[in-house]
């Protein structure tokens, strides 16, 4: 039976069903991002989660792999049944689907597919086929009318953040390629896109990205990894720290906190009033739904204490050893997406196909980072 489950022919319907997975999860990233209703989700993540639960079957793993998984698999059922969301399983699915799996292959196809998938939308909406344009409304709680375009992302919001996937995917994929013009031609890219939507978060997260790469470059040529190890998890820390304060707080009285809400645009009052910190269990709460725009908050007020602990750790633990073994594409992925999920929810979402950082983890457990650890664990393209 063992040579049967793992026969060429077996792991061949394996990938099969891994690669029929992936282009169905980024396939509903921009089903969902459209002026499109979303229909038939739960069907659709059933079927995603048994094809990749495919893929893991036909794979090979150790007993510490599989250990691993029965522990996390005990957990995300615990979650499932206490928050009536089973993203917890599915996450777990696809970070061990991706063990054999070439990984650069799965971050190149990550790319092309959000940056073809954008590029439809956009085509559709101003050639007036499919999509709106524009948005003609009052944002930013009730201000002036204005106009603002999405060019057929559904919000202005989402246009900007479809561009700040594409700017992380190409630092990460081409980081050590990337020279002076390239780095200002993505500075015109998201300030051309930023006039056009007014959407701070994304435009922040991404002036962040440049200037962390840049960061990063110099402190490898002067010999400061240290300094960006400690500078790193600090910001990744305080990202932590700035949306557990806000979640805590009652009011917004003291200047300091009525500013930040103004520029949030109501952001922090809405998370202590929706999801405050009072509320959060250790499991979630299938009662709570609310849509709360801060990413961190709601991993917290969604899923509960020890998933949203065990996600943070696992952040910074990858941000770590993707430093220390030089890794720093993934770095900059990892912080960056930090940064961008204190005011900002896309990556927190039961659609994963939106989050680049559940197919990073799978390529550091498939490179055997359970078993062995060491420098093996970065792809050959980028030591």
């Amino acid at each position: 039976m063992t040579g049967s489950i793992y026969s060429d022919k077996a792991k061949f319907i394996g990938k099969l069903a891994f690669w029929t997975a992936f282009f169905l999860e980024l396939f509903y990233v921009f089903w969902a991002q459209s002026d499109l209703i979303p229909l038939w989700d739960g069907a659709f993540w059933r079927v995603t989660f048994g094809l990749t639960m495919v893929k893991v079957l036909t794979t090979r793993y150790s007993k510490k792999e599989w250990l691993v998984f029965a522990a996390a698999a005990v957990l995300g059922v615990i979650s499932w049944r206490c928050s009536g969301k089973n993203e917890m399983l599915r996450i777990l699915a696809w970070v061990y689907a991706c063990k054999e799996v070439d990984p650069e292959r799965i971050m190149k196809r990550f790319f092309y597919c959000t940056l073809g998938g954008s590029l439809v939308l956009i085509l559709l909406s101003v050639t007036g086929i499919f999509g709106k344009v524009s948005i003609f409304a009052r944002f930013r709680g009730g201000g002036y009318m204005e106009t603002r375009y999405c060019l057929g992302m559904g919000h202005p919001n989402g246009l900007q953040c479809m561009i700040l996937m594409i700017t992380l995917m190409i630092l990460y994929l081409y980081y050590e390629k990337l020279n002076g013009k390239w780095l200002f031609g993505l500075l015109l890219l998201n300030s051309g896109v930023f006039y056009l939507t007014v959407s701070r978060f994304g435009y922040i997260s991404a002036l962040f990205a440049l200037l962390y790469t840049c960061g990063l470059k110099w402190s490898e040529k002067k010999g400061w990894r240290n300094a960006a190890l400690i500078v790193s998890l600090m910001v990744y820390l305080s990202c932590i720290a700035v949306s557990l304060a806000c979640a805590a707080r009652t009011n917004i009285d003291p200047p300091f906190w009525w500013d930040l809400n103004t520029l949030t645009n109501g952001r922090v009052q809405a998370a202590f009033q929706q999801a405050n910190l009072a509320d959060w269990t250790l499991f979630g709460s299938g009662l709570y739904t609310e849509p709360v725009d801060m990413g961190f908050v709601r991993l917290f007020f969604w899923y509960g204490w020890i998933p949203a602990l065990l996600a943070c750790i696992l952040g910074l633990y990858g941000l770590y050893w993707y430093i220390m073994v030089k890794n720093d594409p993934a770095a900059v992925l990892i912080l960056s997406l930090a940064v961008y999920s204190v005011f900002e929810s896309h990556i927190v979402s039961s659609i994963l196909g939106r989050d680049p950082l559940i197919f990073l983890t799978g390529i550091l457990m498939a490179a055997g980072f359970l078993n062995r650890g060491g420098a093996h664990c970065v792809p050959k393209r980028e030591r």
